[in-house]
C-alpha cells in the first residue's frame, strides 16, 4: 500500500509468481524494475506516482466453491 494515497493487490498465479495489473494497463508478473514478481514483499512496486511498498498482508481466497471457511 502507498499510505498516502492508495492500495493494491497482487494475486498468486499457480506457478508461484505474482500478478498485478498497473492502472490502465496489461495484467503483468513483473515489478516496476521488470523483474518477475516470486514474492510481493520484497518487489518494487513504486511505479514513481504511488509507492506501494508498504506490504500489508495476504488474503486467502478458496477457487473452490463447496470449502467453507466458517
Amino acid at each position: 500500500m502507498d499510505p498516502n494515497d492508495d492500495y493494491h493487490f497482487l494475486r498468486q498465479n499457480d506457478d508461484g509468481t505474482w500478478s498485478h495489473k498497473p492502472g490502465k494497463g496489461f495484467v503483468t508478473n513483473k515489478d516496476f524494475s521488470g523483474d518477475v514478481i516470486t514474492d510481493p514483499e520484497t518487489a518494487n512496486m513504486d511505479n514513481g506516482t504511488y509507492n506501494y511498498n508498504q506490504f500489508c498482508s495476504y488474503f486467502c481466497v478458496s477457487t473452490d466453491s463447496s470449502s467453507n471457511f466458517n
